[in-house]
């Protein structure tokens, strides 16, 4: 993820670790945002169960796959200051100016009640808050002989009698976890072999046969699978009238079934360099635009009825090309104050944190 440029995911790689950016990578990030924005335009759809479909279908890959990807690029993370100071400056900085832009546009163009609450995520900004936690406990991960083991038991314990609450996003934190921990599990070696495995045209053909087929399951059973049950907040909100045992099947039935989509997904991103792959260092700062810009179109597309699949399958379209409008270098350059404030304004950055001391100055008798 980025402090400016720089994906938000990478957050302050030491120069020296520093290598040639992964273009399977990139492409993944950004061909998962174009997921992200497309569901959130589909979402308020209500009209068509074309629309239904395929937002069910989005949710249950986009954000297993990219927690997952962001695991893999925080195996570095160690807590040492520089790091902290940009997971301070590039996510949790980002997170309390777009938490308030979130609450503030529904009260000053939709005159709805104005709710200045920054300890529950409004909308997309639970990403941020969760991020920031992620690589807290990166540290503590690392030490585990089995990391997504123990995330896999930490989700079925926040399920249990009702849930943990959503407040300061404590839900999806705990709920995606495992998809983090799953990440950063994965070594370089894994993932190359991975790639090998993934270019093989049966590979790919079996990949695009499980997506169309898990599509067809959605759309035939629309009225029993629930969006909810991909969306990992507060099940007592969902499916209250569970027991708990009830509550542990369902969510390791969405745990293997998203698993299965989001490596299903990651066998077809395309892994030579795109016109868009450069976009991938900065997919964060495109993330927090869509969250914030998005709301107009929305409202607009929740007055209207006539949505049919055509209409459903263009809006999407405009959702990619949206989204590379996003990436684009003019709309980086022009919103780097907004996303990255800190590394903007320099009389801020000093209000925030100490003065650094050299090394030499710091030994040097007094």
């Amino acid at each position: 993820m980025t402090l400016s440029n720089k994906d938000k995911s990478d957050t302050a790689l030491p120069t020296s670790l520093k290598k040639k950016r992964d273009s399977y990578l990139d492409n993944a990030k950004v061909i998962l945002l174009m997921f992200v924005v497309m569901g959130h335009l589909i979402a308020v759809i209500n009209s068509s169960g074309f629309a239904d479909a395929a937002y069910k279908w989005i949710y249950s890959f986009h954000m297993p796959a990219f927690v997952a990807i962001t695991g893999y690029l925080s195996r570095s993370y160690r807590g040492d200051p520089r790091q902290v100071k940009a997971l301070i400056t590039g996510v949790l900085v980002p997170y309390l100016v777009f938490q308030f832009i979130v609450r503030v546009e529904p009260w000053l163009f939709f005159g709805e009640p104005l709710h200045l609450n920054f300890f529950t995520p409004g909308w997309s900004s639970w990403f941020l808050l969760a991020l920031f936690a992620w690589r807290l406990l990166v540290p503590v991960l690392k030490h585990l002989r089995y990391p997504v083991l123990f995330s896999v038991i930490i989700v079925f314990m926040s399920v249990l009698y009702d849930g943990i609450s959503q407040g300061l996003s404590g839900a999806r934190i705990l709920s995606y976890l495992p998809f983090f921990a799953l990440g950063l599990a994965l070594t370089p070696e894994r993932l190359e072999a991975f790639k090998r495995i993934a270019r093989k045209p049966l590979i790919r053909i079996a990949a695009l046969a499980y997506l169309a087929g898990a599509f067809a399951v959605m759309f035939i059973a629309s009225e029993w699978v629930k969006s909810s049950w991909f969306m990992m907040s507060v099940l007592s909100n969902i499916d209250g009238d569970l027991s708990n045992s009830q509550h542990l099947v369902l969510r390791a039935c969405v745990l293997a079934f998203t698993t299965s989509m989001l490596v299903a997904v990651l066998a077809l991103v395309p892994q030579r360099q795109l016109f868009f792959t450069h976009m991938g260092s900065v997919t964060l700062t495109m993330y927090m635009l869509q969250g914030v810009t998005l709301m107009f179109p929305r409202h607009f597309i929740d007055q209207w009825d006539g949505w049919t699949w055509p209409t459903v399958i263009l809006l999407m379209i405009a959702g990619v090309l949206y989204t590379l409008l996003l990436g684009s270098r003019p709309v980086q350059y022009l919103t780097k104050w907004l996303v990255d404030p800190i590394g903007t304004f320099d009389w801020l950055r000093r209000f925030i944190f100490k003065k650094e001391v050299s090394v030499e100055a710091a030994q040097r008798p007094v």
